[in-house]
């Protein structure tokens, strides 16, 4: 159980950081892992109360991760972004084996184009190896048609080929921040 103290201490550190940034910084977080595990697996989800996400509002997340796969065969780590009861993103890449950890970052936005039923998405992902990020960049784009005055979840899930005890993903941080009436 999270101790009162620590929850008035966070609470006091997002404030601040929305007054440095000027934006609304909903979550700072860091510490999901998935370990010896197949199953697809919620790794963040926030609800978006009705309305949030209307006309010209921007949603930003970004998710810094870690990846191991010591297993000595080829695994496939897959990663999504989902709005609603929609899949905006998949990503599977498959993995050889490695001592090394990769990182990952993925940068998502999603915003409400023109309608509360009618959304757009981005993604960018950064690929990286312990000692160096690579210039491998994805981009995606991605349309929804939620109806954006009910509550919806937003959510990002993981999931691995096959468990085993040496294929790790570790979340390293993760940011979400909204930004009402983007013009």
């Amino acid at each position: 159980m999270t101790d009162y103290r620590e929850q008035q201490r966070t609470r006091a550190d997002v404030d601040a950081l929305k007054l440095k940034t000027g934006s609304n910084v909903w979550l700072m977080r860091r510490g999901a892992t998935l370990a010896n595990d197949a199953a697809e697996t919620a790794v963040f989800s926030k609800t978006l109360w009705g309305g949030v996400l209307s006309t010209g509002n921007l949603l930003m997340l970004e998710q810094h991760i870690s990846y191991l796969n010591n297993s000595g065969v080829n695994r496939t780590f897959t990663f999504k972004f989902k709005y609603g009861s929609t899949t905006l993103f998949t990503d599977a890449a498959v993995y050889g084996t490695s001592a090394n950890y990769r990182f990952f970052i993925y940068r998502i936005k999603l915003i409400a184009s023109g309608a509360t039923n009618s959304q757009l998405m981005t993604v960018e992902r950064v690929v990286g190896t312990e000692l160096f990020l690579t210039t491998t960049l994805f981009a995606g784009v991605a349309t929804s048609a939620e109806d954006s005055t009910t509550d919806l979840a937003v959510s990002m899930t993981w999931q691995h080929s096959a468990a085993a005890a040496t294929v790790t993903v570790e979340e390293r941080l993760t940011l979400a921040n909204f930004v009402g009436a983007v013009s």
